[in-house]
């Protein structure tokens, strides 16, 4: 009844006078429900949530964006660009005006279609086998160029992926 830590047939307060919370010290019985300390008082815990699923969660859509962006990106590349004969469309001249002297006129080549060309053609070049070979060895250059070891170790590394006798 008083709050203070002794059993309740110990206590020296009487009934008549006003009860004292153990828990809040506030003027009410310790069982009393509306005490602010009481646990059915405290609104529930939120639920726990599994770190693994969240990162398998976050991972799985940034991987689906990733696969969307490139799927974009794929998408563009695949359509065709205008070649320069579809720019300046050479009209079909039925037989009878091949008589005459008429000149008929020439596509004209773009500055960006040959960049276009050229760009193209030098991703073919990329897919040749020896190239994807010296880019591989340029790859595992910069791997040991970067790792960190001695001067010496990188020396000898590279003279050996380079198949360098000394």
């Amino acid at each position: 009844m008083c709050g203070k830590p002794h059993l309740t047939g110990d206590c020296k307060k009487t009934a008549a006078e006003e009860p004292t919370c153990c828990h809040c010290q506030g003027n009410h019985p310790a069982n009393f429900l509306g005490c602010p300390k009481n646990p059915l008082n405290k609104p529930p815990p939120p639920p726990k949530v599994n770190a693994w699923e969240e990162r398998i969660k976050k991972r799985k859509e940034l991987q689906e964006a990733a696969k969307r962006k490139a799927e974009q990106a794929s998408k563009q590349k695949m359509q065709p660009s205008a070649t320069p004969v579809e720019l300046n469309p050479t009209p079909v001249l039925p037989s009878t005006s091949a008589k005459k002297s008429s000149p008929q006129p020439q596509t004209r080549q773009d500055p960006d279609m040959d960049q276009s060309a050229n760009l193209a053609s030098t991703l073919e070049d990329f897919q040749d086998p020896q190239v994807l070979e010296m880019l591989g060895v340029l790859k595992k250059f910069v791997k040991i160029s970067k790792s960190h070891k001695s001067r010496a170790d990188k020396f000898w590394e590279i003279t050996a992926l380079l198949k360098v006798k000394i």
